[in-house]
């Protein structure tokens, strides 16, 4: 069985900016709170599929879309921000470091709201544990949604099983008891 090709769209990925209440001249405490910014080429919009990433000491996860409604013909100035995903645990526990340099691929449907003609988006990355002094996200990719039915990145290869592909694809293919006989 071949593979299929899964390209990423292109994007521009800003330096985080850190978020701190506070003068951070007289504060003594380190941002907990980092942003990303993600900008898609000029004009150009995509139908959200899928999001790939490298975990780095980044505890909470939340996500902020702009997209452009079909009327604006892309001339018009993107949406207001979105927020799609919302707090989302990359690590168990902030002080230890379980999960802290896990992948992470999420779709479309963990999205809280619609992820089509996404122009684009804001990575709110929280560690609140004061043992981590820096913490990112890395090899972020943005993969647009595609007619052919795709498996994500991350469950490609030796791990990917029938009954995985099943629950992805939200597929009822009846009991599987038959092929065990």
């Amino acid at each position: 069985m071949g593979t299929m090709a899964h390209e990423p769209a292109p994007c521009t990925i800003k330096s985080p900016v850190a978020l701190q209440v506070g003068d951070m001249r007289t504060e003594l405490g380190r941002p907990g709170v980092w942003v990303i910014d993600v900008m898609l080429p000029h004009s150009q919009v995509i139908d959200l599929h899928e999001i790939v990433f490298k975990n780095y000491y980044t505890a909470f996860l939340t996500l902020r879309v702009q997209c452009r409604s079909p009327a604006d013909g892309g001339d018009e100035s993107p949406s207001k921000w979105v927020t799609c995903l919302r707090n989302y645990c990359l690590m168990p526990n902030p002080h230890t470091e379980e999960g802290s340099q896990d992948y992470f691929s999420l779709s479309r449907h963990q999205m809280l709201c619609d992820v089509d003609r996404v122009a684009a988006m804001r990575f709110i990355l929280r560690q609140p544990s004061p043992v981590w002094l820096h913490f990112t996200i890395e090899e972020l990719q943005l993969f647009p949604w595609s007619q052919k039915v795709s498996i994500p990145l991350l469950l490609r290869g030796p791990f990917l099983s029938i009954i995985t592909v099943q629950s992805i694809l939200g597929l009822s293919i009846g009991p599987l008891t038959h092929l065990f006989e």
